[in-house]
């Protein structure tokens, strides 16, 4: 990272910090023009191909679609952490060619400091971005999640759900514009995992960053979303996108809901296709 971009986003925390940038700043716009990624020297093997789609700032995005189709991959080229094989992405504007400021991620593993308390995870990111009161930003994240009477916890005396919160809180404390989120509830129990969601709502009502979000669980996706992106399978493309606008969030029994079980069958009717083609290939989808 560069020292311009460590002062800008330095600089950000410090303007969020004081008040001065509000929740719906309008800072998060993810374009993908025309992208694909191809691996091997000979780029023999395409993973993503033919990706084109803009997402606004604060949208709540989720990218749906049987393994292999190139989820993970779409997150690591918004996040910087590689390049595209052709086509650009852009957030805000700015051409994306190395891992930004702008974005953070949080994984499916906590992938936390295990010899670090909670208070010093979260406060890695501020203390590496220059911030005055790194702990103090900290502890204001935690806050959020709801964890800061456990601060000075390990992470190996936290359980899977507070780890992940920290994990959240961590991503969220360096001010991301855009919150990629890679299955990041796949490894919990389903009581937990329910109301990890509803944690989630509920931080981004108060934060407001653009959040990219990979599931195969399709009830998260449609209880989450504003929109959703349903992928084909290798070569990885878009193959419906599906505008929710937040529509089942707050449904106490959203299974009577007829439009949400229609929606449902429909999205995995059209995974399962998707997941038959590289069964049915010649190679075994390899």
């Amino acid at each position: 990272m560069t020292a311009n971009r460590r002062f800008e986003a330095g600089q950000r925390l410090r303007d969020i910090a004081a008040g001065r940038l509000r929740r719906h700043c309008a800072t998060g716009a993810v374009a993908l023009d025309d992208i694909s990624v191809s691996f091997f020297s000979d780029r023999s093997v395409t993973v993503v191909s033919g990706v084109s789609l803009t997402i606004l700032p604060g949208e709540f995005v989720t990218f749906l679609g049987p393994s292999g189709c190139g989820k993970t991959t779409l997150l690591n080229l918004i996040g910087g952490m590689i390049r595209p094989t052709t086509g650009k992405v852009h957030i805000d504007g700015a051409l994306v060619t190395e891992p930004t400021p702008v974005c953070n991620i949080v994984f499916q593993q906590h992938s936390l400091f295990g010899w670090m308390r909670a208070i010093d995870n979260v406060a890695f990111g501020p203390r590496a971005m220059g911030h005055p009161d790194p702990r103090g930003e900290a502890m204001r994240f935690l806050r959020l999640v709801g964890l800061d009477n456990h601060a000075d916890a390990y992470p190996a005396a936290l359980s899977g759900g507070m780890q992940q919160r920290v994990a959240i809180a961590r991503a969220l404390a360096t001010a991301p514009s855009v919150l990629l989120m890679d299955e990041p509830f796949g490894a919990l129990d389903a009581q937990t995992r329910s109301i990890m969601q509803e944690e989630l709502l509920k931080l981004r009502r108060d934060i407001a960053p653009t959040v990219i979000f990979v599931t195969h669980d399709v009830d998260e996706a449609l209880l989450l979303s504003d929109r959703i992106f349903v992928m084909r399978a290798m070569p990885g493309g878009l193959k419906e996108e599906i505008t929710l606008d937040g529509e089942f969030r707050h449904e106490t029994d959203v299974l009577r809901n007829g439009k949400y079980r229609k929606l449902r069958q429909h999205i995995l009717t059209q995974i399962r296709e998707e997941t038959l083609k590289v069964f049915n290939r010649p190679d075994g989808g390899r």
